[in-house]
């Protein structure tokens, strides 16, 4: 880190100081004095020896010296002498405006004809852009404002500010604000083609044009609605005009034969007709009949098949049952054999157990002779040598014992085998017997399915009753055309004229309340496509609206992140990197806040100047470089509340103290 460190400062004749001169404390020095006293005098030397400015960086203001009459003392050197130390190294940096006086040709006094400067470093003269240069090389002039000036950061406008904090917090990549969420991933494709921004405006212009042609739709429907025909029961009307066209049609015809024909031939014509038509209907009649009974036919004939099968498929299984029935007969008798030699085993080894349960230990009569030698065994060895015997008899009565026991468990597991076989045979004879019992009957029932209907084509005309009227009215038609009796020609009536010119009439009618269908179907068509464009524009609305809520999203997470980056440089000051719209929307923004407070919303002096020593600390450790900060108006803080830095504090009190006083 680079350090400046103020050593001292003296001014001549600067504005209203002749003669100061200021040492500086390694720490903290505090300058004392009452309002006009020269405490911003003291800034102004600072930054106009540093960057020919004042401490508001102004280029144009008074540093001359004023005599008792207020105006300028004129012929005086005004200069300003400041020893610093750079990470160690002293340097003095000495800036004096000086009066031009020259005399005019052919004058005799001298006139003032500007003001020139002199700059020196460590005592040698040097031209005025090496001094910038040298003063540039130390420290940057705004970067010196920000670390030195509690007041200058905040003074910046919020875009500016919001410039340099953002790279404060160093780049926001975008994984860092999406994460693993795929939601995003449309719009990361279309920040590849722009800016956030102006794919927001996109969106946003794309949704305006969207609602204008979509507030259009309503106005459109209502002028499409009034010009919409009343909806008539077009199929109606299209049925009358063919029964009525139909009816004139025959009315006209009738009236035709009228004029041709007597009255008893159209007569015997009608009769005929309506015979034709009845003879029809008999034959649609025996057409649906007939197809009735093939139907019935194949039904019953599938049903004969299935049967026939099924009684085979029974004979099958009947064989196969058949079959395990004798199989379990056989299973049967050999048990019965295999028992009766079981319960001989079970009687011979009864009469063994009991042998060998009965059997003890009996020494031979000779035991007490020894086999050798012919004599007596002494009492002590007799008795070692019963013993032993006993023992080997013990040994191999438990051994035969053991072994019978085997022979018993091996004919009770043969008893139980027997048993098993037994039961399963008699329940699988019993069950095959039971199903060739039912096989059997059913079979019977099978094989009583017809293989033909048991109705005939003639049965089901005689109960069809659409066939039986038609019969009959034939035979009602052909008695009564034979009963027509001869007439002359007559001459149309009036009647059948008026009934002839009302149906014309009707017809043209109806066939012009069926022309408005035409209408009705394009404006019917057309209100249509109406809510269909206003279904989609809605659509359109939604989906654009759905980006715009994940861009918002992917803002606010970066918005958040920039702030939780940025605030983490600081340790009292918490900054507003956007603010919510009376409309909801989100807009970029910067605000340092105090304890909740906006610095520019009324926030009282002293937390003012100790967001502003805050923010310095912060810019002061980014650009890696402490200076002296000038803290004015500190009377405003507690001793206790001064907020440490990494370089010097040069604290400005406004007291009592008639002259500037260093304590």
């Amino acid at each position: 880190m680079k350090h400046i460190f103020f050593k001292r400062i003296r001014l001549e004749n600067f504005k209203a100081f002749p003669n100061l001169e200021i040492s500086f404390a390694p720490d903290v020095t505090n300058i004392f004095g009452r309002n006009e006293s020269g405490k911003t005098t003291v800034l102004d030397a600072i930054t106009w020896c540093l960057f020919n400015k004042d401490h508001l960086y102004r280029t144009a203001f008074a540093i001359k010296t004023h005599g008792a009459d207020g105006i300028d003392i004129p012929r005086l050197d005004h200069s300003v002498e400041l020893e610093i130390s750079i990470n160690g190294i002293d340097r003095t940096l000495r800036r004096t405006l000086k009066e031009r006086w020259v005399k005019p040709h052919g004058e005799t006094e001298t006139v003032f004809s500007g003001n020139y400067q002199e700059c020196y470093i460590d005592g040698q003269s040097v031209s005025s852009t090496d001094y910038t240069k040298c003063i540039s090389d130390i420290v940057n002039e705004t970067v010196f404002k920000s670390i030195t000036s509690p007041t200058y950061f905040l003074s910046l406008p919020w875009a500016t500010k919001r410039k340099f904090l953002s790279l404060l917090a160093g780049e926001i990549k975008q994984s860092d604000i999406t994460g693993d969420d795929q939601l995003f991933d449309p719009l990361l494709a279309e920040l590849q083609k722009q800016s956030i921004e102006d794919y927001h405006k996109h969106l946003r212009f794309q949704i305006r044009e969207l609602r204008k042609k979509l507030d259009m739709v309503p106005v459109r429907l209502k002028e499409q609605e009034k010009a919409l025909p009343e909806k008539q029961d077009w199929d109606d009307i299209e049925r009358q005009i063919k029964e009525k066209t139909k009816e004139l049609d025959t009315l006209r015809a009738s009236i035709i034969e009228e004029k041709t024909m007597s009255p008893s031939d159209v007569k015997r014509k009608r009769i005929k007709e309506d015979i034709e038509k009845q003879r029809i209907i008999l034959a649609d009649r025996e057409k649906v009949v007939e197809d009735k009974y093939n139907s019935i036919l194949a039904d019953t004939q599938k049903e004969y098949k299935k049967a026939n099968a099924k009684i085979a498929s029974n004979s099958n299984e009947k064989v196969d049952l058949q079959v395990v029935l004798k199989q379990c007969e056989n299973i049967v008798a050999n048990n019965r054999e295999a028992v009766a030699d079981l319960t001989k085993q079970k009687v011979d080894f009864r009469g063994k157990w009991e042998s060998e349960q009965r059997s003890s230990f009996s020494a031979p009569e000779d035991i007490n002779v020894c086999p050798t030698c012919g004599q007596y065994l002494p009492e002590e060895q007799l008795k070692e040598k019963i013993s032993l015997l006993k023992a080997q008899f013990n040994e191999s009565k438990a051994d035969k014992i053991a072994e019978l026991r085997t022979v018993a468990e091996k004919i009770k597991m043969n008893e139980e085998e027997l048993k098993r076989q037994f039961e399963s045979a008699t329940i699988h004879s019993e069950e095959a017997r039971v199903r060739i019992g039912e096989i059997d009957k059913e079979n019977e029932y099978l094989a009583n399915v017809p293989a033909l209907p048991d109705v005939s084509i003639r049965d089901l005309l005689i109960e069809d009753e659409k066939y039986c009227s038609a019969d009959e009215k034939v035979h009602e038609l052909e008695k009564a055309l034979e009963n027509v009796e001869d007439s002359p020609i007559q001459e149309v009536d009036e009647e059948t004229r008026s009934k002839e010119k009302e149906l014309d009439l009707l017809i043209k009618s109806l066939t012009t309340t069926l022309a408005s269908k035409v209408q009705f179907d394009k404006v019917s068509t057309y209100i249509s496509e109406l809510n269909e464009e206003n279904r989609i524009l809605a659509q359109q609305i939604a989906n654009l609206e759905k980006q715009e809520d994940i861009l918002v999203e992917y803002k606010t997470r970066a918005d958040s992140i920039l702030e939780d980056r940025v605030n983490k440089h600081f340790s009292l000051v918490r900054w507003k990197m956007f603010r919510t719209l009376v409309n909801g929307n989100r807009e970029a923004y910067c605000e340092a806040t105090f304890k909740g407070t906006e610095a520019a919303d009324g926030l009282n002096s002293a937390g003012y100047i100790m967001a502003g020593v805050d923010i310095c600390n912060a810019i002061a450790k980014y650009y890696d470089i402490s200076a002296p900060v000038v803290i004015d108006n500190a009377e405003s803080i507690n001793n206790d509340n001064f907020l440490d830095t990494e370089g010097q504090q040069i604290r400005l009190f406004v007291s009592e103290d008639e002259k500037l006083t260093v304590r």
